[in-house]
C-alpha cells in the first residue's frame, strides 16, 4: 500500500513562511525540523511538509476568494474533533493571521464537518478540519 511521504511547495519568502506555518503547523504537533536560507521543512510521524523558495517560480496564485464555497486547491489536515479546529484558529487569530474560512460546520460536505482554512504566504490555502466519518475509519 502506498502512503504521501511529503508534500513540497514552492514560495517566496521564508520568513514569512516560517512565521505563518511555525503557528499554523505548530498547533496541529509538527516540529520545525530544517532551517535553511532557501527551504524549511516541517515534520510530525506520518508527513514532511517542505516550502522551497524557487529562484524561478513555477506557480503564481491569485487571492482565494472568500466569497467561494470552496477553494479546489489546498492543503487539508484532519485532527480529532471540532475544539482542536477551533483552537487552532484562536491562535493563528491571536499572531495575526485571520481566517478566510472561520471554525464552523460545514454539513454540505458531510454531516459533522467542521473545519477552517486560513492563506498562508504565496496564497497556498491550508484548511484544518474535523470529520466523524473519516474519524471512525
Amino acid at each position: 500500500m502506498a502512503k504521501l511521504g511529503h508534500l513540497s511547495f514552492d514560495v517566496t519568502d521564508i520568513i514569512k513562511i516560517r512565521e505563518f506555518f511555525d503557528c499554523l503547523l505548530g498547533e496541529l504537533g509538527f516540529e520545525r525540523r530544517f532551517t535553511m536560507e532557501d527551504a524549511v521543512c516541517y515534520s510530525n510521524p506520518q508527513l514532511d511538509i517542505w516550502f522551497a523558495r524557487d529562484q524561478n517560480p513555477r506557480t503564481s496564485r491569485g487571492n482565494p476568494n472568500p466569497d467561494l464555497e470552496v477553494v479546489a486547491e489546498h492543503t487539508a489536515i484532519l485532527v480529532s474533533d471540532a475544539s482542536k479546529v477551533r483552537d487552532v484558529e484562536r491562535a493563528m487569530t491571536a499572531k495575526g493571521f485571520k481566517p478566510l474560512f472561520p471554525a464552523q460546520e460545514n454539513p454540505q460536505f458531510t454531516e459533522g464537518y467542521f473545519s477552517a482554512c486560513f492563506v498562508g504566504p504565496d496564497n497556498i490555502v491550508f484548511e484544518v478540519y474535523a470529520n466523524p466519518k473519516e474519524q471512525a475509519q
